[in-house]
């Protein structure tokens, strides 16, 4: 029997891991600061599909390489499509492939966790509010709860009050 086609190679936009009843979505544009272009929407868009369609997948874990999480929007995407004059077809097209990938994962009925290091900004930080948000600290953490560790994702998010 023929081995399916891996969905993912080291060098996409975005990766999919699967291990057992777990999926790990990786954003993978570590020199852009996994920031969000035509690639990687369309990309995230697919994967999100996939895992939305495996049974199998119980939680999914979406992270980002390198020093960051998601710097939002490619700025150099949108640049460039302001001197062409093309923002609106240009920021169109990526943005029904990004709206398309979030929507998948508000509607698929599994665990969605974002593993946030480094920068979140703009579309990366409403990525990383629109599922279950774990922060990865840097430094060791007090083992005592405290105000300001306990309440920092709602001081950013003040909806979720």
């Amino acid at each position: 029997m023929p081995e399916a086609a891996p969905s993912t190679l080291p060098d996409d936009p975005a990766l999919l891991r699967i291990e057992g009843p777990i999926a790990t979505l990786t954003l993978n544009r570590p020199a852009a600061f996994n920031s969000i272009n035509l690639a990687i929407a369309q990309k995230l868009e697919r994967l999100a599909t996939e895992v939305e369609g495996n049974d199998d997948i119980r939680v999914l874990v979406i992270e980002g390489e390198g020093r960051a999480f998601s710097a939002g929007g490619d700025l150099q995407t949108i640049g460039a499509a302001a001197a062409a004059d093309t923002v609106a077809p240009v920021v169109g097209e990526l943005l029904r492939h990004y709206h398309a990938f979030i929507t998948a994962l508000r509607r698929m009925p599994k665990i969605v966790l974002a593993s946030v290091h480094g920068s979140a900004a703009g579309a990366g930080l409403s990525l990383a509010f629109s599922v279950i948000f774990a922060s990865r600290p840097r430094m060791p953490v007090s083992p005592r709860p405290t105000a300001n560790l306990a309440y920092r994702p709602m001081a950013a998010a003040p909806w979720a009050w």
